[in-house]
């Protein structure tokens, strides 16, 4: 019989003429013979067709058998480029397989898609196989970049109610974003909210800043740093002690309290706050300025931190702490009188004005001990000359008070700490026996340590005023 022919698969041994074809006739022998037709060619398919003619008694007769096979052998193509993400992402890939001759039966790799890597390069084999067992493979690298880290180093607590404070972010990553934000009572960032430094205003208590870092491929990272505001404000013993700042209604401390409620060393207590003349168990015609150093308990105490700390609150504004339900000097002189018109000297409001006033702040010392020893009535003012600045340390601006006995010309000059003169705040002609204010805008770039020289006459004063940034 013929040969079967059909499919011979893959890459077969080349089909030839079988020498096992017999035929039969009634008449006598039959020749047999076979021709190979040429192999036809399509790409990786290959036909040949063969031939076979029996002959016998003048008749013959022809029948063909056709092979079909492939030759294929070039391994599956594999496309995939190498990859880089980020730490927080899920790495997911599909390599491009394509075989010229028919079917990519499998595809296989070392790590499969979606598999999480560890930081650093990682080589990941692809395996594919066509339908003629055909096998090829390519490796590309899997690149994975450390997550982002960010930490905030605590500065020094800023004072509270102060602008202009800094703070900065470290972070490791490339293309890195920030985000910030805070929490906390009057505490308000005023720059640099997507940046690494924040400018920020400090409020009342503490506060919590949150920066989040984003890098380049979304991975995020969170620090947080928790402040609180040191309060500006000077014990009862410091107004007490320099009594040259609030002597009278022209000092910088009586100008900076509200129309209606100043005060100075000499105001009556009982007529400031209303009040029976000697109630509550206070001294008869008590004075403002007796009060600070008044002794013992009950509402001498009481008197003694309410007094001082509304004098710290003229000083320094928001930047000191108030009693609770408090927020300003008039919401505190409410609550004192108040308290006194019913002499309630044992509640809340003492137990708070208590711990508000239980130490200075550091520049109350320094202001003591470097500017007004020069300016206590007694001591410079000998000379026939007084300056005192105010608030001292300052923040923005500077306000001197001068006084003088003689009149004529004077002229008032600002140094830094190099001797540098870098203004001249006055100069013109002064009036002997008044009082006169002169306040000096200080520019930012001289926010700094300063000495002041007041000069008239041949007589000169000068001091030193301290700047909060310093």
């Amino acid at each position: 019989g013929l040969p079967a022919g059909g499919d011979l698969g893959c890459n077969p041994t080349p089909p030839t003429c079988s020498q096992n074809v017999t035929a039969s006739n009634e008449c006598g022998p039959v020749d047999v013979r076979c021709s190979a037709g040429d192999i036809k060619v399509d790409g990786c398919k290959r036909e040949q067709t063969f031939t076979y003619t029996a002959t016998a008694c003048d008749l013959t007769e022809t029948k063909t058998v056709t092979y079909t096979w492939k030759e294929d052998k070039e391994g599956p193509v594999i496309t995939i480029a190498d990859i880089t993400a980020g730490e927080c992402n899920t790495v997911r890939f599909e390599a491009q397989v394509s075989d010229d001759c028919g079917k990519v039966v499998s595809v296989e790799y070392s790590h499969p898609s979606g598999t999480v890597f560890p930081v650093g390069v990682t080589t990941v084999t692809v395996t594919a196989k066509d339908e003629c067992g055909n096998v090829s493979t390519k490796t590309f690298t899997v690149t994975i970049i450390a997550k982002p880290t960010v930490t905030l180093t605590a500065p020094e607590q800023p004072y509270c109610g102060r602008p202009g404070n800094k703070l900065t972010a470290t972070a490791t990553g490339s293309g890195i974003t920030y985000s910030w934000t805070v929490s906390g009572n009057g505490w308000i960032i005023t720059d640099g909210a997507n940046s690494a430094t924040i400018t920020y205003t400090s409020g009342i208590g503490p506060a919590t800043f949150t920066v989040t870092v984003t890098d380049q491929y979304g991975c995020k990272a969170t620090a947080e740093l928790t402040l609180d505001c040191t309060p500006l404000g000077c014990s009862p013993g410091f107004w007490k002690n320099h009594k040259e700042l609030w002597d009278n209604e022209g000092d910088y401390v009586p100008q900076r309290m509200p129309a209606g409620l100043r005060f100075t060393i000499n105001t009556p207590l009982h007529v400031y706050f209303g009040i029976p003349n000697g109630s509550c168990g206070l001294m008869k015609d008590l004075t403002m300025g007796q009060a600070v150093g008044a002794n013992g308990g009950g509402c001498n105490a009481f008197v003694r931190h309410a007094v001082s700390a509304l004098l710290s609150s003229a000083s320094f504004g928001p930047g000191v702490l108030y009693p609770s339900g408090t927020s300003d000097f008039t919401s505190l002189y409410n609550a004192i009188k108040f308290a006194l018109s019913t002499c309630n000297c044992k509640g809340t409001l003492f137990s708070d004005l208590e711990k508000i006033s239980e130490s200075d702040h550091a520049f109350c010392s320094d202001l003591g001990k470097q500017i007004i020893t020069l300016n206590q009535p007694g001591g410079s003012f000998s000379t026939g000359l007084s300056v005192k600045a105010f608030p001292n340390p300052y923040e923005e601006k500077v306000v001197f008070t001068i006084n003088s006995k003689e009149s004529g010309r004077a002229t008032l000059e600002v140094y830094n700490m190099m001797g540098q003169k870098i203004a001249t705040v006055f100069d013109g002609q002064v009036k002997g026996g008044t009082i006169m204010n002169i306040t000096y805008n200080v520019p930012v770039f001289h926010r700094e340590n300063l000495v002041y020289i007041f000069r008239q006459n041949g007589k000169s004063e000068s001091g030193k005023v301290l700047s909060l940034q310093y």
